[in-house]
């Protein structure tokens, strides 16, 4: 229960850290705000991306381990930058964050519902292994527990004594970033990340849609807030959750067994 709470409230720490300087780029790019939410549907990614690829970067070039001292020094430097960003256009800022306060509110709503869905699917069924031949499942974690024992990049082969690693394997860097600073058990991590990638694509999903039907609205009334709102929840259900629709396909027959 630690484990899960610190992992959201760090997530939620990314966000935070990134969406006044993402609601300050846009600003700037576009002389207002296009965005519904003012790119807080994205904060959460772009933090994380921050984090992360600048400690890689900094472990590839050996100027740096790829320690949890080094992704919090990181990490205090974007909320410090984010900070002095906040305190420049607190105006305008908090001025877009009254007007769409209930937008925010939705878009963060529907990450914390599809982080706590997926969560409980996943201990519902925590194994790493696959029940036929292990699957990819095996081989994401040994990537995975080889990364978090890295100290430098490219990481150590976890098949290959003295070797490096011959594959791709930035993302399991990107979501090593926060199970490293908080020294999460691998196993349990795991079963975080996986919500947390349907999460943060629902939430990009919902800000998506959102501004699409946003930018067609005239007025910021009640009832085009209301469509924008809708508008983000059918898209993080359309995206996540409804996918191509063979998922009925899959979901019927498989009610039928359980009531027989």
């Amino acid at each position: 229960v630690l484990a899960v709470l610190a992992w959201f409230l760090l997530i939620e720490l990314f966000g935070l850290a990134a969406f006044p300087i993402l609601f300050r780029s846009g600003q700037t790019l576009a002389n207002s705000h296009a965005l519904a939410d003012g790119g807080y549907a994205f904060a959460k990614v772009i933090g994380l991306l921050i984090v992360s690829v600048l400690a890689w970067w900094l472990a590839s070039i050996r100027v740096a381990l790829f320690s949890a001292e080094l992704i919090w020094l990181i990490l205090g430097f974007l909320v410090v930058i984010s900070a002095i960003v906040t305190y420049k256009s607190r105006s305008t800022l908090f001025t877009f964050i009254k007007s769409r306060r209930a937008i925010l509110l939705a878009i963060e709503l529907i990450f914390l519902l599809t982080f706590v869905f997926w969560l409980a699917v996943r201990i519902a069924n925590p194994d790493l292994w696959h029940p036929a031949m292990g699957g990819e499942k095996p081989m994401d974690f040994a990537f995975f527990n080889a990364i978090l024992k890295s100290s430098y990049f490219p990481p150590m082969d976890p098949w290959f004594a003295e070797g490096s690693m011959n594959y791709y394997y930035l993302g399991w860097v990107i979501f090593g970033t926060p199970v490293k600073a908080l020294g999460i058990t691998p196993s349990i991590a795991y079963n975080l990340i996986i919500p947390t990638i349907a999460a943060l694509t629902a939430m990009g999903a919902a800000g998506v849609a959102a501004t699409l039907v946003n930018s067609r609205a005239k007025n910021a009334d009640i009832k085009s807030t209301r469509l924008t709102i809708m508008a983000a929840i059918l898209g993080a259900i359309f995206v996540v959750f409804i996918g191509n629709g063979n998922e009925i396909r899959v979901l019927i027959p498989a009610w039928q067994q359980l009531g027989s």
